[in-house]
């Protein structure tokens, strides 16, 4: 953090020196192209170290800039995207097909025909996507590679850790209900699809590392309880911590992963594992300009006036 931190203030400096912050009309974001850099180093360092079989996909939804995911598509990371807006946006950038992860619990059958003709990653999320690509493999000799993603009841093992709750994430099908099951064999019963992954993404209060180990032995367990002898890929979504002081980093993340989806059927010579960071490989790397254009004092306190507002940070006002 203290490295980051004398980054941004070099970086400001320079600012200062060649463009005058006075001079700049205010407000306005600062994209600090180094510290990205130096963030996607640690992160493919630290893959590298653990599971050296890996693949980054950024979360388009985060920042969909044009020119930040042409970045990231010049860094060769996969664009993961959640609607067709943002698929036609990342190929528009530039992305290939085949490096884009579709995920999003609402996705048309055009889309989905569109996916699979252009050999795109889908990860399955509801049952008309199920229809969807089994009637896709009916009227397409080829054979078809898809995902799909699981959910779990991850409130009865980690109480209130969840950023669901007690009613649980709407997102995938239950692995402890039968609907899993079910989905696995609607796909069986096509002889050209392979399903080649399983997706997991959890949002959660704590960002717990124990979760991601959890989550790796989850998909151990899955695979083995169905027989999935063909699984390519464990996509464990996002949820992260990153770059923040105090908090688990990325060697604390991909230790645990690793530790817990290591076993006699999946190791990196067999199986990629997909990360799909967004505002943790992110954040860090903007920064918020606004101006003081007035300071009132009332009888109750001090208030500063910017020509900024809170909705730019924090649209959603949660914070």
């Amino acid at each position: 953090m203290l490295k980051k931190s004398v980054l941004l203030l070099q970086i400001f400096r320079m600012i200062n020196k060649d463009n005058p912050i006075h001079d700049l009309g205010t407000p306005f974001f600062l994209f600090h192209e180094p510290v990205l850099k130096n963030e996607l180093q640690v992160l493919a360092t630290t893959c590298e170290q653990y599971w050296d079989n890996y693949s980054i996909g950024y979360s388009v939804k985060t920042n969909s800039l044009p020119p930040l995911l042409n970045y990231f598509r010049n860094s060769g990371i996969t664009a993961e995207v959640v609607s067709e807006d943002e698929y036609d946006l990342a190929l528009r950038v530039g992305f290939d097909p085949q490096r884009i992860i579709c995920n999003g619990p609402v996705k048309e059958r055009s889309w989905i025909f569109r996916l699979l003709r252009l050999k795109s990653k889908l990860n399955i999320d509801s049952k008309r996507e199920l229809l969807y690509v089994s009637e896709y493999a009916r009227i397409n000799e080829e054979v078809i590679e898809v995902g799909v993603r699981v959910n779990l009841d991850l409130e009865s093992v980690f109480p209130g850790e969840s950023d669901y709750g007690i009613s649980g994430s709407r997102f995938g099908f239950s692995a402890e209900n039968g609907e899993f099951a079910d989905a696995v064999e609607v796909l069986r019963k096509n002889p050209n699809i392979r399903l080649s992954g399983l997706h997991f993404h959890f949002n959660t209060n704590t960002r717990s590392v124990q979760l991601y180990k959890y989550i790796a032995e989850k998909f151990n367990e899955i695979a083995f309880r169905h027989n999935l002898t063909d699984l390519k890929y464990l996509d464990i979504g996002g949820g992260f911590f990153g770059g923040i002081a105090n908090k688990p980093g990325w060697s604390d993340y991909l230790r645990a992963i690793s530790s817990g989806l290591r076993s006699t059927r999946f190791n990196p010579s067999n199986l990629t594992l997909i990360l799909e960071p967004g505002v943790s490989l992110i954040a860090g790397s903007f920064s918020y300009f606004t101006k003081v254009v007035d300071v009132k004092k009332t009888a109750k306190q001090t208030f500063v006036v910017l020509n900024g507002s809170r909705i730019h940070i924090d649209p959603l006002m949660h914070k």
